[in-house]
């Protein structure tokens, strides 16, 4: 009888350390795609501020050749 709890708790235990083993490789394959996803945010990020200084250039430009041609008609 003694023995029998002793060999549940055992296999209790066994079944824990494989559950606890399982769950840190999924950790550590999550914290992976996590940190892929962490880089490819901030190039993204990074990408998106340089088109829209790009965007910003090109507006001012443009903006300017209308003036321009707006005022050929004063001249």
């Amino acid at each position: 009888m003694k023995f029998e709890k002793l060999e549940q708790l055992e296999e209790k235990v066994e079944r824990l350390v494989e559950q606890f083993s399982l769950l840190k490789g999924e950790k550590e394959r999550v914290t992976d795609v996590l940190k892929k996803k962490s880089v490819e945010h901030r190039e993204a990020k990074d990408k998106l501020e340089k088109l829209n200084r790009e965007r910003y250039i090109i507006r001012s430009k443009l903006d300017a050749l209308i003036d321009k041609l707006e005022n050929i008609e004063h001249l």
